[in-house]
């Protein structure tokens, strides 16, 4: 990406190699600030599937603990012996 400078007698190198310097501080911060903004997002992309995660597991186990005293409570099959009819 070497650009091409038009050598007026207004420029010195030292002007021109200053403005070098100053655009590319400029491209390598917007470059810091995208992959900043990058990495934060990924972060919070990572936090909120993480959360989701163990939210949702834990929902499960509730929802498996719930079943599991329900089936305690419910009567089982009863055996009901009759005693023998006396003739």
């Amino acid at each position: 990406m070497a650009r091409e400078y038009d050598y007026d007698e207004g420029y010195s190198e030292e002007e021109l190699r200053r403005e070098f310097r100053r655009k590319r501080r400029i491209r390598n911060r917007a470059i810091a600030v995208i992959a900043a903004v990058i990495i934060v997002v990924a972060l919070a992309a990572g936090g909120f599937f993480g959360i989701h995660y163990v939210l949702s597991s834990l929902s499960e186990r509730k929802q498996e603990q719930e079943a599991i005293i329900q089936e305690g409570e419910q009567p089982s099959e009863q055996i009901s012996v009759e005693a023998p009819e006396n003739e």
